[in-house]
């Protein structure tokens, strides 16, 4: 409330209670595996392959990592996240060590002026200035550092990075950090620390003690300096470390030590406070390791893609996926069967690789084109930089492995390799789970995830009425932009989701205990698995007198008035016993013409429709009371009592045959209620039903030239027609013109 101070006009800003929920990210992709360079202490996003390459390396036929990633960019990713896992060194093996290179001591002489200054680097002693490669790995040994002192003060230096090219040895400066001082309390905060810690992505440095010195002969500067690429030293002693392969070894092995599932801060773990969707780990295979993973993605709300073994078989994954996969967790994976042929491009040559990367891709891509409530396979998920498959299945193959939760990857002569497959690893026809299918489950993991990051706001905020109405404000309002985008099953927002938080379901125990309970629902979409078409043949029918007829003879009799059925603004309502009849009537205007007054002339008027009835028997539904009180509500404030075209609706009038088939149907416009008897005259000691009817003003009608005559009904009318008259529908409250 603003300070009032002085007469006049004054303006509050009130903020609004909707709060908006924003959709998180579907389609980051985190990678896991073995790679010869990049950050191994933190997950690291990359956006392109381009970017993959120049942190990590790029393609190494000694891992599937960079093959993986490559593969899911190009079959549609945007955004990965790598981690990168290394040899620690236990178990036997080599540790993974960075490239290093320690500088003691620095030595500027210009006494042979006008010859070029000489720089002397000193390297060994203690302390001093240490250099490190920013990760492990042989890759730094091919890096050099050159120190060149600064033109106007020799007791500071440039330092460069040098980049030299183990095949050409090529020389290339790729970094330049000028004017730093190897004093810790630098007047122009130039520490040498300072600068190649925060600006480096190749280096890091540390200061020894004693700290670096610089020898300057004379104590003066003296120019020139000496050329570029002298006066450097270069980074040694990085290690590979071991490879780590998941398939080196049967069974869990160093990969899986390393990738430290159970554990908490490092392997996989690193990806704890980073944000992804979906995980994939190439090549890794082993049952009880990917059961862990289950667990994790469980937890991150995420997809884990699982692929079969290089040696997998139809024989062998007939019954299924290891069991040991199959478990409650595996509502958060799918598995992709076989591996995918395509061109090593640092060998030259063509070899398996495993699905996950092509797989990413197009989860990625389908997601981007039409939403991750879609299946991501089909013809339009066909693969890209492949050449085969490393198993071709028959269609009867195909659908077995499809009944026990297995993705089969499907060679089309037209449109190539596709993923033909969208079943979670609880997929099993036999399971019965909820979570059959990909895209419903990923869609139930965004909407939780999207609730959850976008409801943070209603933490310790009153828990009233007020709070509930808002929740269901901000909640409806973003599940109503999913409905739009066609995200769910049904015809209107009612018939699609439903968000419920209440007093019903907010009892006063759950306030006391500072609890809000909030109840959504959605209605899935589920991938169409089996089209099927009945297709029969028909033979010709003749009669000798009068030759051949038609399969469907044009009907001739009319059709019984017994069967109809009503559609009030695209809603069937049914459990009406009668309806009026359709009349149209014009109005005639006679006049005589001057020439011939003896013979009057007749003209069209006014076109009038009368009003139709409906009649039903009286029952518990509020549907007519509710309809004719939109017209006069005796409840509403004086001026008030008839909202504009509130009351209105369009109906249309169904009228089906024997069979139970649509015949003909009636478009009525802009229908409301002008009479409404809520009860007939009483006799108790009569047997006549109370009936309830409506009369309806309508401005027009026209007939339906969209329904086609029905085929020749081949049921009776008790077996093949519907008993719409008994179905209790209540009346839609959605209002229309």
């Amino acid at each position: 409330m603003p300070t009032l101070t002085y007469p006049g006009v004054y303006i509050q800003e009130i903020p609004s209670c909707v709060h908006s929920i924003t959709g998180v990210s579907t389609s980051t992709v985190a990678f896991v595996g073995w790679a010869s360079r990049g950050p191994a202490d933190r997950a690291t996003l990359v956006v392109s392959w381009a970017d993959f390459a120049a942190q990590f390396g790029g393609l190494d036929p000694r891992s599937y990592l960079g093959y993986a990633v490559n593969q899911f960019f190009l079959n549609g990713g945007q955004q990965a996240i790598i981690v990168r896992l290394v040899s620690d060194g236990s178990g036997g093996n080599t540790a993974a060590v960075a490239a290093a290179v320690r500088i003691t001591g620095l030595q500027f002489d210009s006494s042979a002026a006008p010859a070029p200054s000489q720089v002397t680097i000193t390297t060994a002693g203690s302390g001093g200035l240490a250099l490190t490669a920013s990760n492990p790995g042989s890759w730094g040994d091919n890096y050099s550092v050159q120190f060149q002192p600064n033109p106007a003060d020799y007791t500071r230096f440039d330092l460069s990075a040098i980049f030299t090219d183990p095949t050409t040895q090529t020389k290339t400066v790729v970094e330049v950090f000028p004017n730093l001082s190897p004093n810790a309390g630098d007047p122009q905060s130039r520490f040498v620390v300072t600068i190649i810690n925060e600006q480096s992505a190749i280096l890091t440095a540390a200061m020894g003690s004693p700290a670096l010195a610089i020898i300057n002969i004379p104590s003066l500067p003296g120019p020139p300096l000496p050329p570029p690429g002298t006066a450097s030293v270069g980074l040694a002693g990085g290690n590979d470390g071991t490879v780590l392969d998941p398939a080196a070894a049967p069974g869990p092995g160093q990969f899986e030590a390393v990738l430290n599932v159970a554990g908490s801060t490092t392997g996989v773990h690193l990806l704890d406070k980073v944000p992804f969707n979906i995980l994939a780990v190439p090549s890794e295979a082993d049952p009880p390791t990917i059961a862990e993973l289950q667990a994790y993605c469980v937890k991150k709300r995420a997809i884990l893609i699982v692929h079969c073994e290089q040696s997998d078989t139809f024989v062998k994954l007939q019954p299924g996926p290891n069991s040991l996969m199959t478990g409650a967790h595996a509502i958060n994976s799918a598995f992709y069967f076989p591996w995918v042929n395509a061109l090593d491009e640092v060998t030259n040559v063509t070899r398996p690789f495993p699905p996950s990367g092509f797989v990413a891709g197009i989860y990625a891509a389908t997601d981007a084109a039409r939403g991750l409530w879609t299946a991501p396979a089909g013809i339009e998920a066909s693969l890209t930089g492949q050449s085969g498959l490393t198993v071709n299945l028959a269609e009867v193959q195909l659908g077995l492995l499809n009944s026990k939760g297995v993705n089969c990857l499907r060679q089309f002569a037209q449109y190539g390799d596709v993923i033909w497959g969208a079943r979670t690893m609880r997929g099993n026809d036999q399971d019965g789970s909820a979570w059959k299918y990909v895209p419903v489950r990923r869609l139930a993991l965004y909407i939780e995830a999207s609730l959850y990051e976008g409801t943070q706001w209603v933490a310790f905020e009153p828990n009233n009425a007020q709070l509930w109405s808002q929740i269901r404000l901000s909640v409806g309002a973003f599940m109503l932009g999913l409905f739009l985008q066609g995200a769910f099953a049904g015809a209107t927002p009612q018939q699609a989701y439903f968000v419920k938080c209440d007093a019903e379901n907010n009892p006063q125990s759950s306030i006391d205990n500072g609890i809000v309970n909030i109840v959504v629902g959605f209605a899935p979409l589920y991938p169409a698995e089996f089209v099927i078409f009945q297709i029969q043949q028909m033979s010709s029918q003749c009669d000798a007198a009068s030759g051949p007829w038609s399969a469907t003879p044009q009907r001739l009799d009319p059709y019984k008035n017994f069967r109809f059925r009503l559609k009030i603004e695209s809603a069937h309502v049914a459990g009406f016993s009668e309806v009026g009849s359709l009349t149209r009537t014009i109005d005639v205007i006679d006049y005589r013409e001057g020439s011939d007054a003896s013979n009057p002339v007749k003209s069209p008027g006014r076109n009038k429709y009368e009003p139709i009835t409906l009649k039903r028997g009286l029952t518990q539904e509020m549907s007519f009371y509710d309809w004719a009180s939109g017209v006069w509500n005796d409840a509403a404030t004086p001026g008030a009592q008839v909202p504009p075209d509130s009351y209105r609706k369009n109906i249309v009038l169904e009228v089906y045959n024997e069979a139970g088939q649509l015949t003909i149907a009636y478009k009525l416009s802009r229908c409301w209620v002008s009479e409404f008897q809520a009860l007939p005259e009483l006799d108790a000691n009569g047997n006549a039903i109370a009936i309830e009817h409506i009369k309806l003003e309508n401005e027009g009608w026209e007939r339906d030239p969209s329904v086609p005559e029905p085929t020749q009904a081949v049921a009776d009318a008790k077996r093949g027609g519907q008993n719409f008259r008994n179905m209790q529908i209540a009346l839609p409250n959605s209002t229309g013109a």
